[in-house]
């Protein structure tokens, strides 16, 4: 059974092993809008500009994200903006795009420095934004024909000692309605730029469809390239047909060859004769026969009509969750599955530093990542075995580009249902960006540099490029370098399971959302949502709910104080029981009787001393008045710190007490011994001229020196009750556990006695209540004097803590 108050009390690191859903909505949100638009009117009307809009997203209260145009006057390119609306709203999400994800998640693990995006997710909401109301869908209500096209089109080179992220792999996803309303069929696609720009030939600016040009299409590929590097961006274009998709080819992926006759860009015409019109593809009423038929129908001859970029927002709550955790510094660490740039734009979102020395990629460099695609293609028709040896380079020079290599490889384009099979949830491997700072890069090298070089790799906030495996084994080095861990994740990913099992203290999380339209969402997805998060539950030690997430940081404190409260009282339990032992120490030494006999032994041991542990034990917690106590590494090895702390607080705050107790039990022996007295423990009489009227036995002596250590005991407890706060700012007394501790500690003091047949109100005299009534007073301002030595210690080292807790210079710092 794992103590949950003492770990959550020491954590020293909180890690988010999810982000969608907890740190952000499950899909991306609308960032900007792009379309072409007239630059002027003194201007030619082939005269185009790229026309940016920004978009604003919001939380509301049951869940969902609204969006708004930054701009008021949005109004005025209400043409632009129904084009890109009516595509994504033939185009809309549905769950026939995620075989064709798996199967581009299978194709790009072929195709160097490539990477299957889900960047088509749930747009619905922008057609409502810009006017389309629900019914404006019905005409194309009927189940759409779907076509999915692809391109092995390599990622960029890398340079020499640099090694460049993976590029989305070139796709397009088209959907073909037919329309109640006309006698033609509409197509809308969405892609990535390169590939859709290709089977553009027109562009929409708002008014009439223009030409496209290269100065165009190079304008809108830049801010592609630009904004699919940090976000995700769709190409939306548009084109009708006369003829619906031939059955053999419906719902089919195809290959697009990189070597294909394209239509010459620049030269088009703006009218048509009868003649020249009825030989466009659009009036083409032959059959398909052939890949190549359907790629040269449904690839060309589209109308750009812009594109969208999405990006993954914050959710407020883990905003102040991050801001919660930095203050009672508990390192807040984001692995995330996304390369270096997409993850620094959402680490700097959630308030998380991501800039220099700041981040570790777990991405591990492959040897493949440096080969061109000619040495790809090449190792797979010649084996890899002929092209490293020189003495066959002679199989290069028989191609003279990447693209007829494609060729070879490549000897059919048509592609049924996807005959591989791959989950896409699952995160293919990144190529990491060079780190200025030169932390590690691969998991591999994580433990090296925390050996050789220094400890930056356990500071930073945020880890890129993570898989399931590096997590869990970064987990492990984190705590092995005494690093007690809280790992959340989400309860819907199956890889958190043994992270949850290998954590200190593992919460699973049930995600805000989920990945069905935003505008209809699916209604049997919340109880399947619910049953997995119970499954999973069974792996973690707390199930926890979304919007009890803030819960977080005043429980880590909440267990803080109490761990606090319980060291202390098991510390003063500590000494307590030293005290007991000096004191019967001295008096064996002393050659005097007993100072106790085995019943109040027995008493102080076994009820005294744990009511009086247990009282200040359930001290009351108030957040805002306690101080924020920082924990420290876990360790086996005992503080040199702690030692002195402890010898100091017993030789000042309990040795006295115990030599009292003993100077008061040798006068009291003394005073009260006559010539006669014969006592079977003892080793030699005393005599005393003064006789007392009535001279006190060896039991009522005790029992006054009892209740002497009684009330000592209560007082010495005082200053454990608010250990971090003086006696004028925090009484005691308000403590109800500690006041009735002390109150059942003197009450069974004094039963006892009479019990035991000694009458305290006749042994007491003004000599032992003068004294204890001296001796309360002064050990209670020892005490205070005591405890405010160690409030000071305890805020220095605190300081020191919280400087050591945002420094991260390591070896390689320029400061």
């Amino acid at each position: 059974m794992k103590d949950f108050v003492a770990l959550i009390g020491s954590l020293t690191g909180t890690s988010f092993f999810d982000k969608k859903g907890l740190l952000s909505p499950m899909n991306p949100c609308l960032d900007k809008v792009i379309f072409f638009r007239p630059t002027s009117e003194e201007q030619p009307k082939d005269s185009l500009s790229l026309e940016i809009m920004d978009l604003s997203s919001e939380l509301n209260y049951d869940g969902s994200w609204s969006v708004d145009f930054d701009d008021p006057n949005w109004s005025r390119f209400g043409s632009n903006l129904k084009a890109i609306g009516q595509c994504l709203l033939m185009n809309r999400c549905d769950s026939s795009f995620t075989p064709f994800l798996d199967h581009l998640s299978a194709v790009a693990s072929t195709v160097p420095r490539t990477i299957a995006t889900a960047c088509r997710r749930c747009s619905c909401v922008f057609p409502q934004l810009i006017g389309f109301e629900q019914s404006s869908a019905e005409q194309f209500r009927k189940l759409p024909q779907t076509l999915g096209f692809y391109q092995r089109r390599p990622g960029e080179a890398p340079l020499p000692g640099l090694t460049k992220h993976q590029t989305p792999l070139e796709m397009a996803y088209a959907t073909v309605h037919a329309d109640d309303r006309s006698l033609y069929y509409h197509m809308s696609c969405q892609g990535t730029a390169n590939l859709v720009l290709e089977a553009c030939t027109h562009v929409w600016d708002g008014e009439s469809l223009i030409p496209i040009s290269e100065r165009l299409c190079k304008t809108a590929a830049d801010f592609y390239q630009r904004h699919s590097v940090t976000g995700y961006c769709l190409a939306l274009s548009y084109r009708p047909s006369v003829r619906p998709v031939e059955d053999p080819f419906k719902n089919t992926y195809f290959e697009v060859p990189l070597l294909r006759d394209r239509p010459r860009i620049g030269n088009l015409v703006r009218t048509h004769s009868l003649d020249s019109s009825q030989d466009d593809a659009f009036f083409d009423s032959a059959p398909q026969k052939t890949v190549e038929d359907v790629i040269q129908r449904y690839l060309t001859g589209h109308v750009l009509c812009g594109m969208i970029v999405t990006q993954y927002e914050v959710m407020p709550q883990a905003v102040q969750l991050v801001d919660q955790l930095e203050n009672l510094c508990v390192r807040f660490v984001y692995f995330s599955r996304e390369n270096e740039l997409r993850s620094r734009v959402f680490a700097e979102k959630l308030g998380l530093e991501a800039g220099w020395n700041c981040h570790v990629s777990l991405a591990e460099v492959c040897e493949n990542d440096g080969r061109t695609l000619k040495d790809f293609f090449l190792a797979k028709v010649y084996g890899t075995e002929n092209i490293n040896n020189p003495a066959d380079s002679g199989y290069k020079k028989n191609f003279k580009s990447d693209e007829q290599l494609h060729l070879i490889y490549s000897s059919s384009y048509v592609q049924g249902s996807p005959s591989v099979k791959k989950q896409s949830q699952v995160v293919p491997k990144v190529v990491v960006l060079p780190n200025k700072a030169q932390l590690p890069t691969g998991i591999a090298a994580v433990r090296p540099h925390l050996e050789q070089v220094d400890n930056v790799p356990l500071l930073v906030s945020l880890i890129t490029d993570c898989t399931s495996q590096a997590n869990l084994e970064m987990l492990e080095i984190m705590q092995e370098y005494g690093e007690l861990v809280l790992a959340i994740g989400s309860s819907l990913s199956v890889a958190n399971t043994n992270i949850f099992l290998q954590a200190d203290v593992s919460m699973s999380v049930l995600p805000l959302g989920d990945w069905s339209c935003s505008v209809n969402p699916s209604r049997d997805w919340q109880q399947i949502k619910e049953m997995v998060d119970r499954l999973m539950g069974t792996a973690c030690d707390f199930r926890l709910a979304y919007d009890r997430i803030l819960a977080i940081p005043p429980l880590i404190v909440a267990c803080r104080h109490r761990l606090a409260s319980v060291r202390g009282s098991l510390a003063f339990h500590l000494f307590a029981s030293c005290m007991l032992s000096t004191s019967l120490l001295f008096t064996a030494v002393s050659f005097l009787p007993l100072l106790f006999d085995y019943d109040q032994v027995f008493l102080t041991v076994f009820v005294q001393l744990p009511c009086l542990t247990l009282g200040s034990v359930f001290t009351p917690f108030h957040p805002t008045a306690n101080v924020i106590r920082i924990s420290s590494k876990n360790s086996n090895d005992v503080q040199r710190q702690s030692i002195s702390w402890a010898a100091v607080n017993f030789l000042v705050g309990f040795l006295p007490t115990s030599l009292y107790l003993v100077m008061v039990f040798f006068f009291l022996l003394v005073g009260n011994a006559t010539v006669a007295c014969s006592f079977a423990d003892v080793v030699c009489s005393v005599a005393s001229d003064h006789l007392s009227d009535v001279p006190l036995s060896t039991l009522s002596i005790r029992h006054i020196v009892g209740l002497h250590q009684a009330l000592s005991l209560c007082v010495l407890s005082s200053a454990w009750v608010y250990p971090l706060s003086s006696f004028w700012h925090s009484n005691p007394l308000a403590c109800l556990p500690w006041t009735a501790s002390c109150v059942v500690c003197l009450v069974a003091q004094v039963l006892f006695s009479y019990a035991s047949g000694v009458a305290l109100h006749k042994v007491l005299s003004i000599f032992s209540v003068s004294g204890i009534v001296v001796w309360t007073f002064f050990i209670l301002i020892v005490n205070e004097l005591v405890k405010l030595r160690s409030i000071r210690s305890f805020a220095r080292e605190q300081r020191r803590t919280k400087l050591g807790f945002d420094t991260k210079l390591g070896m390689n710092s320029p400061y």
